[in-house]
């Protein structure tokens, strides 16, 4: 199997048509852009650049290759944003179990200034009595009944 960062050598270099912008914009030496796809080449079996004066330009099989590579860093990228997003409770979903008085009298109450905070959140409330809550945290499972968002 070839080594992502060959790809990400081969992907920045194919954007950029050109081996000393490609190693500027990776932060890497120009000798090191040229061996990472000379290495790529090589393990492949192909040409994937046509070198020539002012740059490079891909083969027909490096715009084949670029072609998925290319989708293949949109992927990444969005997972990235993905992540960052739920971290900022941008996105995604949260559980909040808690006993029958403290969902119908303090949590039901709040959920419409939480929602307008994190309007993008999905939250699921479980309630019950707080043993049987711990007895089933306890278990690993999550299967109390969902508190009513009627408020």
């Amino acid at each position: 199997m070839t080594n992502l960062e060959h790809y990400r050598i081969f992907y920045t270099t194919a954007k950029e048509q050109n081996f000393s912008k490609a190693a500027s914009s990776l932060f890497i030496t120009q000798p090191s852009v040229s061996h990472a796809i000379k290495q790529l080449e090589t393990q492949l079996g192909v040409s994937l650049f046509v070198r020539h004066s002012k740059g490079v330009f891909l083969t027909n099989e490096g715009k084949v290759l670029y072609s998925y590579i290319k989708q293949a860093f949109a992927h990444i990228e969005t997972g990235e944003r993905h992540l960052q997003s739920l971290k900022a409770l941008e996105s995604g979903s949260i559980t909040i179990a808690s006993s029958d008085s403290i969902c119908k009298h303090y949590l039901l109450p709040r959920v419409p200034s939480f929602l307008k905070r994190w309007p993008k959140l999905d939250i699921k409330f479980q309630h019950g009595s707080t043993p049987d809550i711990m007895k089933k945290l306890e278990q690993g499972r999550n299967r109390h009944r969902d508190c009513a968002l009627a408020y």
